[in-house]
């Protein structure tokens, strides 16, 4: 095989790849766009993910604060039902009804329903003044904005959140996961469980959209480079491999060398930057060598200029 046919070869092998490589690199560059979007709305559900936690936190701390001043009314609470029960007692000669229910009052019957009917009671209590009793009850029932359950909901979402802190802390240690898509389905049934208890929420809106559009991007296939590499192969076999000429070594091996770097992208699995940057200095050493070709080999068969060392005349 002389170095016309092995150009051709080259040449040959250049068309193919220029069949290949162009969609191979779009579907790299959407992978690159993926990953794009991916690592910005993780930007997003960072914080957001940090601010919702801190907001189940400051609930959990503002229940317990509550159960707290609960504990602390009550007991002010009975007291001071118990010094009225003593005035009520010296002035009718019987203790009061209502009055001796809240001496008696324990924390467990605690209830808005139950602290309404109490309120309700006193107000009408005519022969004893129970105004600081009602505003203390009233203040027990502010207190009690939250559901029963509510505290061990929150303290089970607080824990289910901190087992998702790994996956969610950096874009890089989500996309090492193994169970993205459990992780982000979990956490978008902590948002919906926590929008459901109504609790004022600076993040839930952001967080729960930045997870659906992460939810809903649809991840691109990654392609194929095995047909390249068969292609680059061929076009590399050592038979083919042009060793010997005047000019024509100054042209081909940027090539050969380009070859070896498209090839170990493609085995490596390189990135769309890489790759592309590959490709298009393998172009540039394809169109300089087309360019040689076009001034070199002006007959059929190929025969050069300076076969014979020197221009022919």
């Amino acid at each position: 095989m002389n170095n016309n046919e092995k150009i051709n070869n080259l040449l040959r092998g250049y068309e193919k790849l220029q069949e290949l490589m162009p969609p191979y690199l779009n579907s790299l560059q959407q992978i690159k766009l993926y990953d794009s979007q991916v690592r910005s709305l993780m930007k997003r559900i960072k914080v957001d993910f940090l601010l919702f936690q801190t907001e189940i936190s400051n609930r959990i701390n503002q229940i317990n604060k509550n159960q707290q001043l609960l504990q602390e009314y009550l007991l002010q609470v009975k007291q001071e039902a118990a010094e009225l029960n003593e005035i009520f007692f010296d002035n009718n000669n019987k203790y009061s009804g209502i009055l001796t229910e809240l001496t008696t009052l324990k924390a467990t019957q605690i209830n808005v329903n139950y602290l309404n009917k109490l309120s309700d009671l006193l107000s009408r209590e005519r022969t004893i003044r129970t105004t600081e009793l009602q505003e203390e009850i009233e203040q027990m029932n502010q207190l009690l904005n939250h559901s029963p359950d509510e505290y061990t909901l929150l303290k089970s979402i607080e824990l289910q959140t901190s087992g998702l802190n790994s996956q969610l802390s950096s874009y890089r240690n989500f996309k090492m996961s193994n169970d993205k898509t459990e992780t982000l389905l979990q956490l978008k049934q902590l948002i919906t469980t926590v929008s459901a208890l109504d609790i004022d929420s600076n993040s839930i809106s952001s967080l729960n959209t930045a997870v659906d559009s992460l939810i809903s991007l649809k991840q691109p296939q990654t392609p194929d480079p095995l047909p390249l590499i068969e292609i680059i192969h061929v076009i590399r076999n050592p038979k083919n491999y042009i060793s010997r000429g005047y000019t024509i070594l100054d042209v081909v091996k940027p090539v050969y060398a380009a070859l070896t770097r498209l090839r170990k992208g493609l085995v490596n699995h390189a990135k769309y930057r890489g790759m592309n940057n590959s490709w298009q200095h393998y172009v540039n050493t394809m169109d300089n060598l087309n360019d040689y070709y076009q001034q070199r080999y002006w007959q059929k068969g190929g025969t050069p200029y300076n076969f014979h060392g020197h221009d022919s005349r």
